[in-house]
């Protein structure tokens, strides 16, 4: 992850695979501590229409940082880790009290394993595991983009008796979408 919280960010562009990704990678944090990295190999489309599912499901993938192999104990981890989709607008968040109006669908996801054959020879392909996000909608005319946080549960997920907080080890924010009203 490149960047900082402290207003400087890199629009740096990454080939991953046969997979275009031009997300902007969001400040460096904790998640590549952790060994982890998050890109984004399904995009949102460009343009969209105002109150129109934004189709493909935007999709993250979460991998091991480039000099780290897979390991058992990261797969356990993994079920561990969620990752949230919010709403930038102007390169800020939009305020909870707009988002309710403003950005529909289910905005968390944990990782689920990439589906197939043998999982390990996967792993070390294609990540750890991917959140896809297939119900967005952006209910208002402007240019935003996507931030997937990764987010590490305290506790066990559902777990009774556990603790469910998390802590935000990474991000990523998406292309610009452009929203406008339907003709």
């Amino acid at each position: 992850m490149h960047g900082s919280r402290h207003g400087r960010t890199n629009h740096g562009r990454q080939t991953v695979g046969h997979h275009h990704d031009a997300s902007r990678r969001g400040p460096k944090s904790p998640g590549e501590a952790i060994g982890y990295e998050m890109d984004v190999i399904v995009q949102p489309p460009a343009r969209a229409r105002v109150g129109a599912l934004l189709q493909p499901a935007v999709t993250v993938r979460l991998r091991p940082t480039p000099n780290r192999g897979i390991e058992a104990a990261d797969i356990t981890e993994a079920s561990q880790l969620l990752v949230m989709v919010s709403l930038m607008k102007d390169e800020y968040p939009v305020s909870s009290e707009r988002l309710q109006h403003l950005f529909f669908g289910r905005r968390v996801d944990s990782i689920r394993p990439f589906s197939g054959g043998d999982e390990s020879a996967q792993n070390r392909d294609y990540g750890l595991g991917y959140a896809s996000f297939s119900d967005l909608i952006i209910n208002e005319e402007g240019t935003y983009r996507l931030r997937l946080t990764l987010i590490k549960m305290h506790g066990g997920l559902g777990q009774p008796g556990m603790s469910n907080g998390g802590t935000a080890v990474g991000m990523v924010d998406s292309n610009t979408i452009k929203v406008r009203a339907s003709p």
